[in-house]
């Protein structure tokens, strides 16, 4: 079985001088091939609401089965997946299109 994913990580953002998501990302686009694993997409998406949002429009139809949509949390002490996605957006800063 293969499983297929698409991968994004962020821009630095809100001061930042990096973001470890990108990071992350730069590191899987160099890695060897894993077997039963193909990565669709490893993207670096801009800290933009209108940039997120036109990723998921160009990429809604990828023949996928896993989206990883990487984000920071600042206050995290370990890597945190999220178990429910809501469309609530309350940014604390705003993205880098000023939004």
């Amino acid at each position: 079985m293969n499983v297929k994913f698409n991968v994004t990580g962020f821009q630095p953002f809100g001061g930042d001088a990096s973001n470890p998501t990108q990071d992350l990302l730069k590191y899987l686009q160099t890695c060897d091939p894993i077997e039963g694993i193909t990565f669709n997409s490893l993207e670096i998406v801009d800290v933009s609401l209108g940039k997120v949002q036109q990723y998921f429009k160009t990429h809604s139809q990828d023949d996928v089965d896993v989206f990883i949509h990487m984000g920071v949390n600042g206050k995290a002490e370990t890597f945190n997946l999220e178990k429910f996605g809501y469309n609530k957006m309350d940014f604390r800063i705003p993205d880098n299109d000023g939004n």
